[in-house]
């Protein structure tokens, strides 16, 4: 296990504000003595840690632990990326009650959806809903967010008055679902940059870019009728031509 490699170098330093440890093959689930020896190791390494405000543990198997760990940090988080690791409802029901939720200003959650547990973005959307009006960067994307889901996704919006840039690409909203959403960050006074994508288009070569090219248009249209023009779209075409 990598991780368990780094644990005694980086422990020497109890005092860092920022620690990036995704995609180092942690784990917390299991049953066995091992793994519940290697988990309290594990637990006990982020309890060393007094000033840590940012933390990063992407790809991590964390199914049925994240309430111990967030519990285990010290300070108030203002920065988490759990992106693409394996998580249950219960992880995220815990994320969003507990005592970070006031403190982040930063929320990575993409590509939680099929990882773990968690078959629907339901249980993300109510995690996030659950955040303070602190939050300036949301980052959600690959989370199966289609149409039953982006009328949510609008109010979310328009509920953090701080938020500066929302990230949801590679999910699953038509063109009039995409229309709706822009609408929505078009409200909202604080957002400076939204980023979106947009499924594929039928049609081939010169056709498919004119659609596209058309669509974008309407999307900036509908910006500058709302007087945003300090709002950046970033927009990704995604299919196969």
């Amino acid at each position: 296990m990598l991780f368990q490699y780094i644990l005694k170098g980086v422990a020497r330093f109890p005092n860092l504000q920022a620690l990036d440890v995704g995609n180092c093959s942690i784990s917390l689930t299991g049953r066995t003595r091992v793994r519940s020896a290697l988990r309290s190791r594990i637990l006990t390494f982020y309890r060393s840690f007094t000033q840590l405000t940012r933390l990063d543990i992407r790809k991590s198997e964390l199914t049925g632990n994240l309430e111990g760990l967030l519990d285990a940090l010290q300070t108030p988080l203002e920065y988490l990326n759990i992106s693409s690791c394996s998580l249950n409802e219960d992880d995220l029901r815990s994320l969003s009650q507990c005592r970070h939720t006031h403190s982040l200003r930063e929320l990575h959650v993409s590509s939680l959806v099929h990882k773990g547990d968690l078959k629907t973005p339901d249980c993300i959307l109510d995690c996030v809903e659950n955040m303070t009006d602190n939050l300036v960067v949301l980052e959600i994307q690959n989370n199966d967010i289609g149409n039953d889901h982006h009328d949510r996704l609008c109010e979310l919006v328009l509920q953090f008055k701080q938020l500066k840039m929302l990230d949801t690409l590679y999910n699953m909203m038509s063109q009039s679902s995409l229309l709706t959403l822009v609408k929505a960050c078009a409200q909202c006074a604080s957002l400076g940059c939204l980023a979106l994508n947009l499924l594929p288009v039928l049609g081939t070569g010169e056709l498919v870019l004119e659609r596209r090219r058309a669509f974008q248009k309407e999307l900036e249209d509908a910006l500058l009728r709302w007087e945003r023009r300090d709002l950046t779209l970033l927009v990704v075409a995604i299919g196969i031509e």
